[in-house]
């Protein structure tokens, strides 16, 4: 919120006091914490504030969340004596800070963390502007949904819940494709699976077709309906108990509800289910591949619909193209191609809101163009509307027998979504046996249409008598209803809850809006509202009190997880540290916020020209021993479609020039100590009326000096080298640009990591993972951000040197420091070992080994060291005094490398 003054109080009134919410959180009693948080107070609503004239209050908490307050003693009805006396009297006795407010000032503050009040006003010209900040939607959402519908408090559920839903959906997700591509099969799984449905001839012909020239089947836009049915799996609000079930899955209108929950959902950082939905719609655009410079046709008939009219505001207003819903009678086919009637709009991409009939009133001419113009964009596939929307699926999706078939006998995989799924069957096909049981125990049960939505035709068994049970289900016209396991609903304030998960092919923005209503057939229609979930932001690797996370905090942290968490190991990404640092560790990676680092890092190089579809990559990067270099390059290259060439580090010289030869890739990759073993052997061996031409090398793991550079740029005919930074904590999370190539400069997505400077450290924390995720850690490294604007979607960095110090008697150096004195000096490569002499524990050795270029005087370079060294480590007595320095030359295959990496060791101590 901000306060705008246009004329100040002239008589001394109207002065503005602030507190700070958690002053007086920390103060109250746990008892009335409880209470305010968990139990409804009746607000009124002030007459400047009411958008629907008729509602006049509302009931809401007091807090928000344990940070987060909205109170205002003068609007609340519901009089809590106790606990309101005693939020008073903290309130009063708080410390208050009173900005001074004159003419043209402005206070800008966040009205759920801070509370403000004013004193009596005494002048009648006083005017201030008050400005609330919202992030708006390329829509208005209560254009066409009720505001009064939504209710302003929160459910607070738990990470696991979440957690959950994510494992789920995945086996899900698997499962739905399985099945979709098995159809036609000529297998038992796929005879079993066209017994359950038995389509009429079209729908069937229609599906076989799509799965023989559609194989790459994706699913679209789908919605699971969530049960919070009686059970002690999660919790809500931290007391009630329940267990989630999904029942119906929502396939045929591709936006319904997404639209919704995109616009109230996100804006709280805090709030994990925010952060889920905050580019749910950028997602289903790329996922879909929706093409943002041409515009969108709808079709839709006579199914109303809300969310497909606030996507075409969407549409129209974010990308500026056209959006126009058309009638499916006004399509039809010109040259292959499906064209709007009258003015021949030729359609290229569309979002169909059709019921099935409505598709199957389609031509056959047009149905062809569905099923064969591979170049026609549209949501959902057919087979997404004909089969995952059908509720016969969940016959299947209930049967152990048939998923285990499926799946080929994975059971740990079928039994875990069986949990998850009502046992359902066909009514058409349930054995005599089920159906005696079903027609006995009908308060166990309840009857839907296959195809039907918002519960309409839907009877639940302890509703109806036992005739009209019987009627339906023996009802020739209910065959393919299916009779589904009643799941009795927990309650929250006597009101049955149903959720919804939003899903987008692979992709789940997990848990929505949840909808209560005190019917047991929820539909918001027929009366309820809805309310949005919470779920604090879980932060796994982070020190006490927003400290500094060192790496050896951070060790210690891996190491107790793996201690108390048994299956820290299971459905992650693992990889290992390159060992340059100390011992070598291994971390666990979300396996799709693995992927989704990588998509987000290559979208930057694809939009600065660090990498494009028509490169060619030479990959000279390590793999061993679960060490990654390799696979992380290799699949830099496949998410931005450019042909790589995987060699590896420890393939032969002679073998890569082959491969040069043959492919003539112009992106080479790899360590610079591999890079500079590679251009030996070229200027060796390779002729000189032959060059080797490269347009870019990409280096990372290790340093790239200026000798190196000038080495390779006259060796690879490259100017362009570079540099990827990250680690093996954090992954790779910056690269340097073709613009900035010789500069220190990296670039860095904001939506990747979050960068800050603490006394020249560079901080990083990872906005994309969630297991194991890195808060304030430090990297080792020094170095700088560069200002830009807060809106620009990248950083930059300039990262200048590793802060790791080597002791050394009489004092200390850092390693960057060594390395930089040694760099003047003309050398192919060096390396330095630290050791205590032979028989002389109290005596260290410095030993520089040695790649001449070219001739070097090593008493000459021993004479500086040592005099370098008496300066930087403040020595008063000659530095022989305190340490023994040796150089010696040595070929380049002898520099020691780590064995798991195979970074080259600059500095090895051998002391401890």
């Amino acid at each position: 919120m901000a306060l705008f003054v246009l004329e100040q109080d002239q008589l001394g009134g109207g002065q503005f006091e602030v507190i700070q919410v958690s002053d007086i959180i920390n103060e109250l009693s746990e008892k009335s914490k409880t209470t305010l948080l968990t139990e409804n107070f009746k607000i009124a609503v002030p007459m400047e504030f009411r958008k629907v004239k008729d509602v006049d209050h509302i009931y809401g908490l007091i807090l928000l969340d344990h940070n987060q307050i909205r109170y205002r003693p003068d609007i609340v009805l519901d009089h809590k004596s106790n606990v309101l006396n005693e939020l008073d009297s903290i309130i009063s006795r708080a410390p208050k800070h009173v900005p001074k407010l004159e003419k043209y000032t402005m206070i800008l503050l966040n009205n759920r963390k801070f509370l403000h009040a004013r004193t009596k006003i005494l002048d009648p010209h006083r005017h201030l502007l008050r400005i609330r900040f919202n992030k708006p939607a390329p829509y208005d959402v209560f254009s066409i949904y009720n505001e009064t519908k939504l209710r302003s408090e929160y459910l607070t559920l738990p990470h696991t819940l979440l957690d959950y839903f994510n494992e789920q959906h995945t086996r899900l997700y698997k499962t739905l494709k399985l099945i979709v591509q098995q159809y036609h099969q000529a297998t038992e799984v796929g005879a079993e699976i066209r017994r359950t449905f038995q389509f009429e001839q079209k729908i069937h012909n229609l599906l076989c077709q799509l799965n023989v020239h559609r194989p790459d089947f994706n699913i679209g836009n789908y919605r699971p309906d969530v049960l919070f049915t009686k059970g002690r799996s999660f919790t809500m609000n931290g007391k009630h108990r329940f267990e989630p079930k999904i029942c119906e899955i929502n396939g045929r209108f591709p936006l319904n509800g997404f639209l919704f929950s995109a616009a109230i959902c996100p804006g709280d950082n805090n709030n994990q289910i925010s952060v889920n939905f905050d580019t749910m719609l950028d997602t289903i655009v790329k996922s879909t591949q929706f093409d943002t410079v041409k515009s969108m046709t709808i079709l839709k008939s006579k199914e109303r619909g809300f969310d497909i009219h606030l996507f075409q505001k969407y549409w129209i207003n974010k990308y500026h193209q056209n959006c126009n819903i058309i009638h499916p009678d006004q399509v039809h086919v010109v040259n292959g191609q499906l064209c709007v009637r009258n003015n021949e709009y030729p359609i290229q991409q569309l979002i169909m809101e059709l019921h099935q009939d409505e598709i199957l009133n389609f031509s056959d001419e047009i149905l062809h163009t569905f099923i064969h113009n591979t170049q026609l964009r549209y949501i959902n596939d057919l087979r997404t509307i004909f089969l995952v929307h059908d509720k016969r699926m969940f016959s299947l999706l209930s049967n152990q027998p048939f998923l285990d078939a499926l799946w080929k006998f994975d059971s740990d995989q079928t039994k875990t979504l069986t949990q998850l799924i009502p046992t359902t069957y066909v009514i058409g096909q349930m054995p005599s046996y089920v159906r005696e049981y079903v027609l006995t125990m009908k308060n166990n049960w309840c009857i839907k249409p296959n195809l039907g939505g918002k519960g309409e035709n839907m009877s639940i068994g302890t509703d109806v008598s036992k005739e009209d049970w019987s009627r339906l289900l023996l009802d020739m016209n209910h065959q393919e209803w299916i009779v589904q396991q009643y799941q009795e609903s927990v309650q929250y304030e006597s009101m049955n809850l149903s959720g919804m998960l939003f899903c987008c092919n692979n992709h789940t923005f997990n848990l929505g809006p949840i909808r209560l209503s005190s019917n047991k057939i929820v539909n918001i229609c027929h009366g309820g509202y809805f309310i949005r979930p919470f779920v604090h932001r879980r932060h796994i690797h982070c020190s006490e009190q927003g400290e500094i996370l060192t790496k050896a905090e951070l060790h210690k942290q891996l190491k107790l997880s793996r201690l108390n968490q048994p299956h820290w190991n299971r459905n992650v990404y693992l990889s290992s540290s390159g060992g340059s640092g100390g011992k070598r560790l291994f971390f666990a990676t979300d396996i799709q916020e693995n992927q989704r680092q990588r998509e987000i890092l290559v979208d930057m190089m694809l939009s600065k020209n660090v990498l494009s579809d028509m490169d060619v990559c030479l990959n000279l990067f390590h793999f061993e021993e679960m060490y990654r270099s390799l696979e992380i390059f290799n699949d830099f290259c496949s998410l931005a479609y450019c042909t790589v060439l995987p060699m590896g580090s420890d393939v032969e010289d002679d073998k890569v020039l082959n491969i040069i030869e043959h492919f003539r890739p112009n992106v080479l990759m790899g360590s610079p100590y591999r890079l500079m073993q590679l251009a030996l052997f070229i200027e060796k061996h390779y002729p000189t009326n032959k060059k080797i031409h490269f347009e870019k090398i990409f280096f990372a793991c290790e340093p790239l000096d200026n000798l190196k550079r000038d080495y390779f740029k006259r060796v690879f005919q490259c100017s362009m080298c570079l540099g990827f930074y990250g680690s093996a904590e954090a992954g790779v999370f910056a690269c340097q640009t073709p613009e900035y190539a010789t500069t220190r400069l990296y670039m860095y997505p904001k939506e990747l990591v979050q960068i800050e400077i603490d006394n020249g450290q560079i901080i990083v924390t990872n906005l994309v993972r969630r297991q194991n995720q890195l808060i304030r850690f430090n990297s080792g490294d020094l170095g700088r951000l560069i200002p830009t604007n807060d809106n620009e979607k990248y950083g930059f960095i300039e990262v200048w040197q590793s802060q790791r110090l080597i002791d050394l008697t009489p004092g200390s150096i850092m390693k960057s420091d060594i390395e930089e004195f040694m760099n003047q000096f003309d050398l192919i490569e060096w390396q330095l070992i630290i050791e205590n002499e032979p028989h002389r524990s109290d005596r260290v050795m410095l030993t520089f080994r040695c790649v001449e270029k070219t001739t070097t005087n090593i008493e000459h370079m021993k004479t500086h060291m040592n005099n370098y060294l008496t300066r930087c480590l403040d020595s008063s007595s000659p530095i022989e005094d305190h340490l023994t320095i040796r150089f010696e030359l040595i070929p380049y295959e002898a520099l020691i490398r780590d064995q798991t990496s195979n970074k080259l060791l600059k500095v090895i101590d051998r002391r401890f």
